[in-house]
């Protein structure tokens, strides 16, 4: 399930955005963090796809950022195109996909980015 961060629990569950330790993360187990713009408008169809990746990945954890609640968050991570995926390793490796992306898609990212 995706869980949203607002601005302070995304300091306290990923990084602190607003300096120089955004890179920084703070994560022991893989993340996904989901980038939207506005949530009524994909909820379901985006929903469809990054829900059900718990059962799949047990140790992911997903979460969003909704741009137009907290729009500093994404601009900090030069994230300007909606929908946006970000895949953080539990080595703190990095890679953002933008647009939508299937659910075949975001598997293989997984297996390649964040479970090898």
């Amino acid at each position: 399930m995706l869980v949203h961060l607002s601005p302070e629990r995304f300091v306290r569950l990923v990084a602190d955005y607003r300096g120089e330790n955004l890179w920084k993360f703070k994560n022991e187990d893989p993340m996904l963090i989901l980038f939207t713009n506005n949530e009524h408008l994909f909820a379901k169809g985006l929903r469809d796809i990054y829900d059900p990746l718990h059962d799949s990945y047990p140790s992911l954890r997903t979460y969003e950022v909704i741009e137009h609640e907290d729009p500093d968050i994404a601009r900090a991570y030069g994230i300007y195109t909606f929908p946006s995926t970000m895949f953080i390793s539990a080595t703190h490796e990095v890679h953002i996909m933008h647009g939508y992306l299937s659910a075949d898609q975001v598997k293989t990212t997984i297996d390649q980015i964040i479970v090898r």
